[in-house]
């Protein structure tokens, strides 16, 4: 019964290397078999995830991934998902391009129209696929019924421009290391997702966004400039701001006190990637977003040793003043490991929304240690360290954070439901 199966198929191919020839020959050997059997007049998608090492993407793999796209183009399918990985996941593409037929045979991408098809697309997603900037425009102009576009690290990007897209309601542009510039105006965009340097992202006239995320550097901008942002800010609902893989370059991410003010704003995400013993505040965006109600914080944790340079740390911190939020209800934090810096965001959040009804703490964390004997030498003082003070900052395994979680609860007003996991 499977030749009539009108749903999506998902093909996952593992550890692709010279050594492992034998899963390229089994994926090979399925795709031909589904092209020649199958029977049905529909399929809703194509999955496709390929854990690949860089180098070894074949023109045998090559063939077959196009030999997917175009079965589902045949069958008339509504959503495609390409994705290329690794054990270490890096911001460039593979060797796969496309499609990469009209890339051997076709050197024009106008001649694309007569071999691919994707007129029934509404969700396409490629991650570490390479895509030209003529790709990318001909399937805005040729996907009338595209609603989801997203595009993850494809190195060969570099000038583009989203106008006035029909059916566009979500877009997400992320790790695209050369984009040179990114031009924006979708009336109907809703969810828009960019990662990269705020002076190559320009946003002219999208009235109906309502949701933004922003990755690495472009969350800096957002913060530190936000009479630049004033055409849009006020008309966000949910707000994501992914800082975790700055390392350090550009230091403190300094909040002032005229944060974007995100009159409309219901739901705020931080991710942040922050130094043991460093303070947490983001009051100042708080403070800017009069309506919100839900704030999430995830943490990700690092420590210098004693006799090592510390990079400069990036995290927002600003003090905002004196002031009530009235209608902040739900607190999620993530990625706690015990760590005082947290549970005094925590109590400061409860001192300035008293509104609050429910806290979530999640210690699921990469950062726990075999090692219950390890210490962090000193406490951030400026940009120095202070030495000669042995704090034990954090919890080594999950059963003490849970521990030193649920001991913080003793500390939390009972009116407030606290749920630990």
């Amino acid at each position: 019964m499977w030749k009539f199966f009108h749903g999506t198929l998902r093909f996952e191919v593992r550890d692709i290397s010279t050594r492992n020839l034998m899963g390229v020959e089994k994926f090979e050997s399925c795709v031909n078999t589904l092209m020649d059997l199958h029977q049905g007049r529909h399929v809703e998608g194509v999955v496709v995830h390929v854990d690949v090492v860089r180098g070894t993407f074949t023109d045998q793999m090559m063939f077959a991934v196009d030999d997917l796209v175009y079965f589902g183009t045949s069958k008339e399918f509504q959503t495609l998902e390409v994705k290329l990985s690794s054990r270490n996941d890096h911001d460039y593409d593979y060797d796969y391009g496309f499609p990469s037929y009209c890339e051997y045979f076709f050197p024009h991408v106008g001649l694309l129209k007569s071999h691919f098809s994707f007129s029934s697309l509404r969700a396409l997603s490629l991650s570490h696929v390479c895509v030209t900037d003529d790709v990318f425009c001909y399937l805005l102009e040729s996907c009338h019924s595209l609603e989801e576009l997203c595009i993850r690290s494809a190195s060969l990007l570099m000038n583009l421009r989203v106008i006035d897209p029909p059916s566009l309601r979500a877009l997400e542009i992320t790790r695209c290391c050369s984009i040179h510039s990114l031009e924006i105006s979708a009336v109907g965009l809703v969810s828009l997702t960019y990662g990269g340097r705020k002076s190559r992202l320009l946003l002219k006239n999208i009235p109906n966004v309502r949701e933004l995320a922003l990755v690495d550097e472009s969350c800096l901008y957002f913060v530190r400039e936000p009479e630049k942002h004033s055409s849009y800010s006020p008309q966000l609902e949910k707000l994501v701001l992914d800082i975790r893989k700055l390392d350090g370059r550009y230091g403190r991410i300094v909040a002032p006190p005229d944060s974007p003010q995100l009159c409309s704003l219901i739901r705020l995400e931080v991710k942040v990637f922050t130094l043991l013993g460093r303070r947490l505040l983001f009051t100042p965006l708080i403070k800017g977003s009069p309506h919100l109600r839900e704030f999430r914080i995830e943490l990700c944790y690092s420590v210098f040793p004693q006799n090592s340079i510390r990079p400069a740390f990036p995290g927002i911190i600003s003090k905002a003043g004196r002031f009530v939020h009235r209608n902040l209800k739900v607190v999620e934090m993530a990625g706690y490991i015990g760590c005082s810096c947290a549970e005094e965001l925590l109590l400061e959040l409860m001192r300035k929304c008293p509104s609050i009804e429910r806290i979530g703490i999640n210690i699921a964390s990469d950062y726990y240690s075999d090692d219950p004997l390890l210490y962090v030498e000193g406490l951030s003082k400026g940009n120095r360290l202070t030495y000669g003070r042995r704090l034990h900052m954090r919890a080594t395994t999950r059963n003490v954070a849970k521990e030193r979680a649920q001991r913080f609860v003793s500390k939390i007003p009972k009116q407030i439901e606290v749920s630990v996991s």
